[in-house]
């Protein structure tokens, strides 16, 4: 009875007071305390006889602490315990139990689960994790001790804790995505700090365990899943026991096909995913290349020419093998993809990743730039292996061009544009002195290099630190670098990255570099005339016509005479030629369009229009054919004035773009200027065919390339009738138009054309582009806010800017009338004539979608959303081109500028633009590059927010002083009042006022008045003469200005009493102060408000001024009691003021009459 009695008080303290114990010391990790609560456990287990019954109550100890969520370092503390300090009985058999099976394999399934949840690469795109799984309570400690001690693998363990069915358990818990092979196998961020305990452990407890319950099959499960995974555990443990290990060839085969069958699986179309699952297959692959010790792709499932012509999955197959390129070492790159010097896997490539869609319309760069991507990360091949490439590429189209099945003709363009890329670099253009390159391969840069930096080309290079390499868009590598200069990181990309301070000699390169390539260019040319031309008719094969360009324009002709390449070729493009002429020699009413147009086509790919090869110019000339018959005919053919009107009203489009292509290369050709002015007139015609009521896309991409070659063409002449010809305008008011239409959709590629041939006009782009942009200007306000046609309208409309007069728009008095008519309801009849002339003479200076578009942001001012960058880029772009518009005003009449400056002020749209331009933008007080070169015609294609929201700040201060300062005092938020303060005085008031120097320099019209002025002192001074008087002011103008009030002494003036030079000095004050006028301006109205208050006029009693500072208008109102008079304005702002109607000096009620 006694024994029973103590048996039951040591069951009720282990399940009571000791259990209690031990989850209080494990919850505060007092893991002594937890130690020594486990042997009094083990001690009173052992006191109790009954074997069975110390096994029920340890399950029960064991089932309470995982129910009460013990964290895993008590439990495998405890598990140590137990099985430590063996007795006569095995501690095993008390420990090993069922509870502790399933707690176990629940673990290990619930971590395995967690693991790929919190490493999935595509966990932000898969179905969300169910509510309950989320809510679960996680347990706490040392999970990786734990397993350890269940495996036996822990320090002072004694073998498995866990049945061997557990174990099994483990393997398929950790490896479900290897046992699923079938499927979609999930991809694994890679484990850098290796926290796959639960795969650890199992590779761990293989490599020490004595028996042989884990089979070879489960191992290499195993090993796969550390392959996929990666990191720590497979680079120190897994990777070191293949090495070894008699599974590793069938680790490789497994591992082989499992990239095979990733590689030709349907990709995703998400983007963003395929990137990730290109970088973890690549990643996988090297480790595999590693393994296997191997340089061929064939391992990885690249190695297939089948899956490269397939062209479904293009991208996928390139992202796969650049990231892998990237990854595997520099030397090793071109081995993979020349394997035993085999040229065929890299003609295929280029062949898949080149781009023919819109070829017309693209450039040749952007179609091959992933063809470039991928050379610049193989670097230089030799020339024998592209030689190599090149022929049989040439046998490629050879093959293709003799089948007549239509599905071939992609594969065809590919395999033309693939060839001519290769031809490009087989004969790169020769660096001659001064040109030998230092640009640095996007590829090559590692974070800690030391490079320099050039902003733009031919600036100086500063010395700078790579911090950062970002893959986040690759292929397109972009790094942050610190700059020395001013130790501040920035983002940029590789080619502003350079390895010399600065561009380096190299004399001997031209000499070198020429021998070898005439051999070359002198086979490769024979190969194409053999294979590709001589079998085929150019005449109507574009294909063929495409191969004499790179013939003519890539290889050269190295040889001359009977027999010799260029012989041949010249035979068989002068054959079209003089077919053509043949067949324009019909009357113009009996005309074959369809035996024209497929020899216009081919002579004009023949001589370097380039659709699928590169374009060149210079063909005609290099093959020395006289093109002037055809010329001649078709320039006839166009001047017949019944067959114009017989097009105009039913244009062949087909044949006028056939006849626009081949007058476009064999322009050069022409010297004679009325042949030009012909052809000009000709291409003005063909505008009119081609771009009117038509949509197509190809026949605006042909005249645009017309008006390039145009102006390319234009050197060669003198006369300015023809180098700004009134035809040649006409064309690019049609292809202005083109642009803004709405209804037509402008690619990337169409507004890159266009950008760059308001480049090619430089210096005459203004006055080319003035007509196009008056006719066009509203429409041109619209793409403001399209992101690709903003640049190319923001500088059409800069040209208005800087052009325009007061005739330059229609004004349309019921438009202005019904759009601002609200703006007059409260005023009193002078203020709304007052604002009337205003809106009038803004009308005529502002476009009307301009003047609405501000006067909407000013409206709309609290819904304006700083997320969305285009509308925002669009309302700055719009506000400085109205600036500049107010500008050009201000010079042909100052009164313009104060009629512009208070539309501005009425539409309340200033403040709205500061506030947008300060969001966006850090002011960049330190930054001393040029704030005016963001939207300047030589700059990039596309506009950066922050630099061009700091161009509206610098330029709202400098053309509207007084707006901004009222602004600055009454509405600018406290917490940029002292940056923008910094700024208007460190950026804008020296660069202000060295402009207004520089104007005041290039001024004509002070007569006998002199002007001066220093940047350094910040003083304007002013002499002038006057009937035997030294007039004398000088215009002080403080650091911060116009947030503080400019300074006028006048006290060296001599002969003149002092209240009326203080009179002079407050005018000017007034002027610079209040009215937004600049220091030419205020002293231009100074110097004639002194004319004539010599001349006897008197001044105005409210603003102490003859001229009126706003309209310039003298004093008109006279007070009938005491005879002063006023200007009409004045007066009015007096009464309101005042808040009475009585003369200002007599104080009488007012009653007077105009003058």
């Amino acid at each position: 009875g006694e024994s029973c009695t103590s048996t039951n008080s040591v069951e009720d303290f282990i399940l009571n007071d000791l259990l209690r114990w031990i989850l209080v010391h494990g919850s505060t990790s007092q893991r002594s305390s937890v130690c020594v609560d486990f042997k009094i456990l083990k001690l009173c287990l052992y006191s109790i006889a009954s074997v069975s019954r110390q096994s029920e109550l340890w399950e029960t100890v064991l089932r309470e602490l995982v129910k009460a969520y013990c964290d895993y370092t008590t439990i495998a503390d405890g598990l140590l315990v137990m099985i430590s300090y063996e007795r006569d009985s095995c501690p095993n058999c008390i420990v090993k139990c069922k509870v502790l099976d399933t707690f176990a394999a629940d673990t290990a399934q619930e971590f395995a689960s967690s693991f790929r949840r919190s490493h999935g690469i595509l966990r932000d795109h898969s179905e969300d994790v169910d509510d309950d799984e989320e809510s679960r309570v996680l347990r706490k400690g040392d999970l990786s001790l734990f397993l350890r001690t269940c495996a036996g693998i822990a320090s002072h363990s004694f073998g498995l804790l866990v049945s061997v069915s557990v174990v099994k358990e483990w393997i398929a818990s950790c490896c479900e995505s290897t046992f699923n092979a079938g499927g979609n196998i999930a991809l694994i961020h890679e484990d850098d700090l290796g926290a796959n305990v639960l795969l650890q452990a199992l590779l761990v407890l293989k490599s020490t365990q004595t028996s042989n319950f884990i089979t070879d099959d489960e191992v290499l499960t195993l090993l796969l899943e550390s392959w996929r995974e990666g990191g720590r555990i497979w680079s120190e443990t897994s990777a070191v026991m293949l090495k070894t290990s008699p599974l590793k060839d069938d680790f490789i085969v497994r591992a082989s096909l499992s990239l095979c069958g990733e590689i030709k699986s349907q990709p995703t179309t998400d983007r963003a995913v395929l990137e990730l699952v290109s970088e973890a297959w690549a990643i996988r692959a090297k480790k595999l290349l590693e393994i296997s010790q191997s340089k061929s792709l064939d391992s990885v499932g690249l190695h297939d020419l089948l899956l490269w012509d397939s062209g479904n999955q293009s991208e996928f197959l390139f992202l796969c093998l650049m990231y892998l390129l990237y990854l595997v070492e520099a030397n090793d790159r071109q081995e993979l993809l020349f394997k035993n010097r085999d040229e065929k896997l890299f003609v295929h490539i280029l062949r898949c990743i080149s781009k023919t869609n819109g070829a017309l319309s693209t450039s040749f760069e952007i179609r091959t730039v992933r063809n470039q991507q991928l050379v610049d990360i193989v670097g230089d091949v030799a020339k024998t292996i592209l030689e190599r490439c090149c022929v049989y590429g040439i046998d490629l189209l050879s093959s293709l061009a003799s089948k007549e099945a239509s599905e071939d003709d992609d594969h065809l363009n590919r395999t033309l544009t693939a060839l001519t890329f290769l031809m490009s670099l087989l004969f790169r253009p020769v660096r001659g002195k001064n040109e030998i390159g230092d640009d640095l391969s996007p590829t090559s840069i590692k974070e800690g290099d030391s490079i320099w930096y050039e902003k733009a080309e031919g600036e100086a290079r500063v010395k700078a630190i790579v911090v950062k390499v970002h893959l986040d868009d690759f292929p397109d590598l972009y790094y942050t670098i610190k700059v020395d200069e001013s130790n501040t990181e920035k983002q940029t990309v590789a080619k502003k990255l350079k390895r010399y301070p600065s561009p380096q000699i190299n004399e001997r390169l031209e000499s070198l570099e020429a021998n070898d390539d005439s051999a070359i260019s002198d086979r490769l040319g024979r190969c194409i005339v053999t294979k590709l031309l001589q079998p085929n008719d150019i005449g109507t094969n574009e294909m063929a016509a495409e191969c004499i360009n790179i013939i003519t324009s890539q290889c050269g002709f190295a040889a001359l005479g009977v027999g010799s390449v260029k012989y041949d070729v010249f035979k068989m493009v002068s054959s079209i030629e003089s077919l053509l002429c043949d067949t324009l020699t019909a009357p113009a009413n009996e005309l074959s369009f369809v035996k024209c147009i497929p020899l216009l086509r081919s002579l004009s790919l023949s001589m370097g229009y380039g659709i699928y090869t590169i374009p060149s110019w210079k063909n005609v000339a290099a093959l020395k054919l006289d093109p002037s018959g055809s010329i001649i005919k078709i320039l006839d053919l166009y001047g017949n004035p019944g067959w114009i009107a017989d097009q105009l009203t039913c244009p062949m489009q087909p044949f006028h773009a056939s006849v626009t292509m081949w007058l476009t290369v064999a322009l050069y050709t022409i010297k004679d200027e009325e042949t030009y002015r012909r052809l000009l007139a000709t291409f003005r015609l063909l505008g009119e065919f081609l771009l009117k009521n038509d949509d197509s896309v190809s026949n605006s991409i042909h005249i645009l390339n017309a008006a390039a070659s145009v102006q390319a063409a234009s050197i060669d002449f003198t006369n300015p009738a023809l180098v700004e010809s009134e035809d040649e305008k006409e064309v690019l008011l049609q292809l202005t138009r083109c642009f803004v239409d709405s209804h037509r959709s402008v690619s990337s590629a169409w507004a890159e054309k266009f950008s760059s041939l308001l480049r090619t006009k430089g210096k005459k782009f203004r006055s080319m582009f003035m007509e196009a942009a008056k006719s066009c200007s509203n429409e041109l306000v619209d793409c403001l806010f399209s992101p690709q046609k903003r640049w190319c309208a923001f500088q059409i409309l800069d040209a208005f800017a800087s052009g325009a007069d007061e005739d330059s728009l229609e004004t349309d008095d019921s438009i202005v009338q019904q759009q601002f008519a609200a703006w007059k309801i409260s005023m009193d009849d002078e203020e709304a004539v007052e604002l009337e002339e205003d809106l009038r003479t803004t009308a005529s200076w502002l476009p009307a979608k301009l003047m609405s578009l501000l006067k909407s942001i000013g409206e709309c001012a609290s819904s304006i959303e700083h997320e969305d960058k285009d509308p925002l880029l669009g309302n700055l772009l719009a506000w400085i081109t109205c600036l500049n518009i107010m500008d050009t005003a201000g010079s042909a009449d100052m009164r313009n500028r104060s009629a512009v400056g208070a539309f501005i002020k009425k539409t309340n749209a200033l403040g709205v633009i500061m506030e947008i331009a300060l969001s966006e933008t850090d002011l960049g007080t330190g930054d001393k590059e040029d704030i005016f070169a963001c939207t300047e015609l030589d700059a990039s294609a596309d506009f950066v927010t922050d630099e061009v929201a700091l161009l509206v700040l610098f330029r709202t201060v400098e053309a509207l002083p007084t707006l901004v300062k009222t602004w600055f005092n009454e509405d600018c938020p406290k917490y940029w009042q002292q940056k923008f303060s910094t700024f208007v005085e460190k950026r804008v008031a020296p660069a202000t006022l060295q402009r207004e120097l520089d104007r005041i320099k290039q001024a004509t019209c002070f007569d006998e008045m002199a002007v001066n002025g220093s940047c350094a002192s910040r003083e304007v001074v002013a002499t002038y003469h006057q009937d035997e008087c030294q007039l004398s002011v000088m215009i002080k103008i403080p650091p911060t200005f116009p947030l503080r009030n400019v300074e006028v002494d006048c006290q060296k003036t001599l002969g003149i009493p002092s209240n009326r030079w203080r009179r002079w000095a407050l005018q000017i004050m007034l002027m610079l102060n209040n009215q937004d006028g600049n220091v030419l301006e205020a002293l231009l109205l100074w110097k004639k408000n002194v004319d004539k208050e010599f001349d006897g006029v008197e001044p105005c009693p409210v603003c102490y001024s003859v001229l009126c500072l706003k309209t310039h208008a003298m004093p008109n109102l006279e007070c009938k009691t005491c005879n002063n008079r006023f200007h009409t304005t004045c007066l009015y702002k007096w009464f309101q003021s005042s808040g009475k109607s009585q003369c200002v000096l007599c104080q009488q009620p007012w009653s007077g009459t105009k003058v």
